[in-house]
């Protein structure tokens, strides 16, 4: 990895090669790509050259605002990597998401918008930033992400300020703007993520997926769009079967050394629980409550933490003005994953057999009461109570019987 400084002279110079262990705190740039010819490359910055080329006021303006953060050093993709060296090429494209990542500010040059305008919101949300396919892992890998207009003004952030209206705009989960790992995601919700977004080539549109999925693989211009999925759709096959094969590792290991996690006493269908275990990887069972057959449990297979259920008592008016209690309506099922411990509800309704709702410490009990009172009143008291669906169930049907939060809560809010 090459880094940009500034000189005393106010000119931009290009630092050595830095590996791994000893690369200095920096900050990096996200922008778009002008014409080619106006754009810094990494030959005009060792020459001393392309001063007089469009591209060098973004580099002039990430030194400047690097430095008023106190960073002395700073990265942009046109001109710090040499792409007519296809070794370093390759290392860098499948380095970047890391590079990001690493990155202790991430500044975002928005060449169509103007800060100081009424309707910079406006302007923002139609940007072309939105439009690239190489920006989406700009914005999602760093911790840091702030974005500025082309008159320098500062916009906001996007775990800040702007969350809300990114999250709008991209359809991107909250937790992935916040820095959840991008394993808490499902595969196919990673891949919605691009959505409409281009690239120059057509195979880059794959290649700047390859962060977000955790994957490493050569660049082949010339395979074409498909070939490129094909080859991306394998490796995250062979990751996520290693993937699993840790985590069952590690589920065996803590079977196999049972003083090695927090022991806790046996579970009881009490509507307590006990002491939960830090360390916890949150491999879970589904487990009946005998004395409420109508509810379904989770025991932790590692360290025996229980959530039991209850019933709430709720009441809920059906499409012809009945009053129904929650049995006749729901199946309630509970959940918690770690780490960190999380814990959240799942309904399915029993007429129709639709999960329903999801909550947790993301979500107030009131909002979820609410999206289940609208679904019960789409159905008859005829049809909820005539039904023979008040029975005791497993699990939902065709569903993970394991599922992560990501699983849950995504596609239910």
């Amino acid at each position: 990895m090459r880094l940009l400084k500034l000189r005393s002279d106010g000119t931009i110079e290009l630092t050595g090669e830095y590996t791994n262990v000893n690369i200095p705190r920096y900050a990096i740039l996200s922008h778009t790509w002008g014409r080619d010819n106006q754009e810094v490359t990494f030959q005009d910055i060792t020459s001393g050259g392309g001063q007089h080329k469009d591209g060098y006021q973004k580099l002039e303006f990430c030194a400047r605002q690097a430095a008023a953060d106190g960073i002395r050093y700073f990265w942009v993709d046109t001109c710090c990597i040499d792409k007519t060296n296809s070794v370093v090429y390759n290392e860098a494209i499948n380095s970047m998401y890391r590079w990001y990542k690493s990155a202790d500010k991430c500044y975002v040059y928005m060449v169509d918008v103007r800060g100081n305008s009424r309707r910079w919101k406006s302007a923002f949300r139609d940007s072309r930033w939105f439009t690239r396919g190489w920006t989406l892992q700009e914005l999602i890998a760093p911790k840091s992400v702030t974005f500025y207009g082309c008159d320098g003004v500062r916009l906001g952030s996007k775990t800040g300020s702007l969350e809300r209206l990114i999250h709008d705009i991209t359809g991107i989960h909250k937790d992935a703007l916040r820095g959840a790992p991008m394993d808490d995601f499902t595969v196919q919700e990673r891949f919605s993520w691009f959505g409409d977004r281009q690239t120059k080539k057509e195979e880059d549109m794959i290649y700047s997926q390859l962060g977000i999925f955790g994957v490493y693989m050569e660049m082949i211009y010339g395979e074409g769009y498909e070939g490129a999925k094909q080859r991306l759709q394998e490796r995250i096959e062979r990751r996520e079967i290693q993937r699993r094969k840790q985590i069952d590792g590690t589920k065996a290991q803590s079977r196999t050394r049972p003083h090695d996690v927090v022991q806790v006493s046996n579970p009881t269908p009490s509507g307590t629980r006990n002491s939960r275990c830090s360390n916890c990887p949150g491999q879970l069972t589904w487990v009946p409550l005998k004395d409420m057959n109508w509810i379904v449990s989770l025991r932790c297979e590692v360290c025996n933490w229980y959530q039991a259920a209850k019933t709430a008592g709720l009441k809920y008016i059906t499409s012809d003005g009945r009053t129904l209690d929650e049995r006749f309506v729901l199946d309630r099922f509970h959940y918690h994953q770690g780490p960190p411990l999380r814990e959240a509800s799942l309904y399915r309704c029993f007429v129709c057999d639709k999960i329903l709702s999801a909550k947790d410490g993301f979500f107030s009990n009131e909002t979820a009461q609410t999206k289940l009172s609208k679904h019960v009143q789409e159905h008859s008291y005829a049809e909820l109570v005539g039904s023979s669906k008040y029975v005791p169930r497993p699990h939902p049907k065709n569903y993970n019987t394991n599922p992560r939060v990501s699983d849950i809560l995504m596609g239910l809010f």
